[in-house]
């Protein structure tokens, strides 16, 4: 059954917690610390952050404006509250708003051997995605305990969002 709330996603806190590596970038297998490898205009390398886009916070917030107008229930989620996990946790609402980085990353030239091993950077799906509160994290290759949720929505993760009634996602 579809909700009849519109959530509005926008300007997640990359940053989020500002823990300590576990594990050295040059370490990692080359999931996600590839991704700042590549030429990507979201991450900033000298400084290791996500560029920030204030203009998401004024989309959500414009959307949320002209929605209330019309009596329409709206949920907004901004900062830390515009993570992976409260974008899991949404089911098949009205509409859906996303505003933040995307990324894709190009093919890999994987060897013999890295095909045999499953590298998932071969997978399209796990190769593009969104950038979401807290991703800084792992952008940098730092590993934060047991937490499922990395702040990086892959597309992959995204086909098992519950969306099945939902009329339009942005």
């Amino acid at each position: 059954q579809r909700s009849s709330t519109t959530y509005l996603l926008g300007f997640p806190d990359y940053q989020g917690d500002s823990p300590t590596p576990t594990q050295p970038e040059d370490q990692l297998p080359g999931d996600w610390a590839s991704v700042t490898k590549t030429t990507q205009r979201f991450f900033e390398r000298p400084t290791g952050k996500v560029t920030p886009l204030p203009g998401t916070l004024k989309e959500v917030e414009t959307i949320q404006a002209v929605l209330r107008k019309r009596n329409m229930a709206v949920s907004l989620l901004t900062g830390d509250d515009a993570s992976e996990e409260q974008l899991k946790k949404i089911s098949n609402p009205a509409v859906l708003h996303i505003a933040t980085h995307g990324f894709f990353m190009p093919d890999q030239k994987l060897s013999e051997a890295e095909v045999i091993a499953g590298k998932k950077t071969q997978d399209p799906l796990l190769r593009s995605g969104l950038l979401l509160a807290g991703c800084e994290t792992s952008l940098k290759g730092i590993t934060v305990g047991d937490e499922e949720e990395d702040g990086i929505l892959s597309a992959y993760e995204a086909i098992n969002l519950f969306l099945d009634n939902t009329e339009l996602v942005i």
